[in-house]
């Protein structure tokens, strides 16, 4: 290198564990501001100079003629063409970089070119970096004898980790009879099971039919630098039970006090209730169905009937413009055919199609087929395999929605919101509505009358315009935050997303949380979420 002066000291060592063995140059450790380079003389041709210039942990000297380290570590230059020339660009390998959650410190050694660095200077040099917890001298120790041993450097080896905290986990009912799978629930893979829900599990009079499980207490975690980290306390879980259950607070049991079947309704409500069948369909012969028990409907419901039950439902044909309330769990296996039908469910619902009709359920929504034109709202996840399309309407989840296909070219715009909760979506587009028409009538008095005209019933539509915006950038959509919590950072984000497995047609509108965009141009697969950091709805292919 031309005019360009070193000084720190190099030695080339063979790694013969490579085949072939390769050549590896090694430096000796520096110290911050230890100069590593100094510049070429000025009276030297440029031509003939290699430029240095100032890498990742160096900087250029006070009187800037050369180059010094910024920490602790193992000084290189590496050589670069440009149209400028050559340049050697002069970086320190630092000895330990801590991690910026300060939960692990990784060190670098290399073998010693003159004399070999102390463990009590390795401590100390950690301490003075703010690591008070969690060295581990033993692997440092370790790593210093293998440096001498083998002649070799070792990178990047833990010398210090913290303690991450233990968060408790929630309490939660396990189940001593067999109630089968959960359709709807993610497996290890990624995937989805879509098994049919298992129905009319029977149970037997004093049978155990769960025990639940206590909540446990966290336990804290520490970091490098001392500071405790806080551990989450798991949540409890208040049973609920039907009369034809009893649970035992001392013992944890729920069982069953006469012999029936069981209706399980979300994490935390077991109901025991006798079965009722009604072979056919709901119509004339039947009249409306209101059951305190489970209810096995063979046909269908017929337009305008009702039918509510305390316990599951199960329809083997289609609700055809007909109202069903179910306080537990639904499965129909065929279709809601509009367009007056409406289901509301207090647990899961698990449908094959849905046709201009209203879905309402306070879990999860399974849908085996397609949406269209409909309004469906789960206190939960949807969910649909590769098949199954959304069309036209409104689709909300406090959870995250994954489907097949989401629009189409030949349809309205659809509107699909993951991490909303819908009944503050429904209010927020209820003070949205009443804004833009007191902005309308108001804008329309000022068109006819001029602006420097007032009375006291605009005067009393403007002061409600500013209520309605006031309370509108408050308001929150996610569930589980206080209502007017949006200036709130941390109550902003939600972990919901939206996956299409096929395609999302141009036009569709979503939202995730409080946040929503338009889709510009279709997409194949796609997954939709919020940035964690900036909380801005992004949008990848998979």
């Amino acid at each position: 290198m031309t005019s360009l002066t070193t000084h720190f000291r190099t030695i080339t060592v063979t790694d013969a564990s490579c085949d072939p063995p390769e050549e590896i140059e090694i430096s000796e450790l520096v110290k911050p501001g230890q100069l590593l380079v100094t510049r070429p003389d000025s009276n030297v041709k440029r031509e003939e100079t290699i430029r240095p210039v100032a890498g990742q942990n160096t900087q250029i000297t006070k009187d800037e003629t050369g180059i010094e380290a910024t920490c602790h570590g193992y000084p290189e230059i590496t050589i670069e063409s440009g149209e400028r020339g050559e340049t050697a660009v002069v970086n320190v390998i630092p000895l330990f970089h801590i991690s910026a959650d300060m939960m692990e410190a990784h060190l670098t050694l290399q073998p010693p070119i003159a004399e070999q660095i102390q463990l009590e200077t390795l401590v100390d040099l950690l301490e003075q970096a703010g690591v008070k917890y969690g060295l581990d001298t033993e692997a440092i120790e370790k790593a210093l004898r293998k440096t001498v041993a083998t002649n070799l450097p070792v990178k990047h080896f833990i010398a210090a980790r913290g303690k991450a905290p233990l968060h408790g986990k929630d309490a939660a009912l396990r189940f001593e009879v067999d109630v089968g799978s959960t359709p709807g629930k993610e497996l290890g893979d990624g995937s989805i099971d879509f098994r049919e829900r298992n129905m009319f599990v029977p149970v037997s009079e004093n049978q155990v039919i769960a025990r639940k499980s206590p909540a446990t207490a966290g336990i804290a975690g520490m970091n490098l630098t001392g500071e405790p980290l806080a551990a989450r306390d798991g949540m409890d879980l208040q049973v609920k039970v039907s009369e034809e259950a009893i649970f035992n607070e001392e013992d944890g049991t729920v069982r069953a006090t006469v012999s029936g079947v069981l209706t399980i309704v979300g994490k935390d409500t077991i109901r025991v209730s006798a079965q009722q069948k009604i072979n056919g369909d709901v119509d004339f012969s039947t009249g409306n169905i209101r059951s305190h028990d489970a209810v096995h409907i063979t046909g269908s419901i017929l337009p305008e009937f009702m039918v509510s039950t305390k316990g599951d439902l199960l329809v083997g044909g289609n609700i055809q413009a007909a109202t069903v309330n179910s306080h537990a769990n639904v499965v129909v296996k065929g279709g809601i055919l509009g367009p007056t039908s409406t289901l509301k469910v207090g647990g899961d619902a698990d449908i094959h199609h849905i046709e201009r009709s209203v879905l309402h359920a306070g879990g999860n929504i399974i849908i085996r087929g397609s949406s269209y034109y409909s309004e469906i709202n789960a206190g939960g996840n949807i969910q649909g395999a590769d098949k199954v399309k959304l069309v036209g309407g409104k689709v909300v989840a406090a959870g995250s929605i994954t489907v097949g296909q989401i629009g189409s070219s030949a349809a309205e715009p659809i509107r699909v919101a993951a991490g909303t909760d819908a009944r503050r979506y429904r209010r927020y587009q209820e003070m949205q509505q009443s804004y833009e028409k007191i902005l309308k009538e108001t804008q329309s008095w000022y068109t006819r009358h001029g602006h420097n005209k007032k009375n006291s019933a605009i005067e009393a539509m403007e002061e409600e315009m500013a209520v309605i915006e006031k309370e509108i950038s408050r308001f929150n959509l996610i569930p589980g935050t206080p209502e007017d919590s949006l200036g709130n950072p941390d109550c902003f984000y939600t972990e919901a997303k939206i996956t299409v497995s096929s395609r999302i047609s141009a036009g569709t509108i979503i939202r995730i949380g409080n946040e929503t965009t338009v889709i510009k141009h279709e997409l194949g697969k796609t997954r939709i979420y919020l940035d964690r950091a900036t909380n801005a709805i992004t949008i990848t292919s998979f």
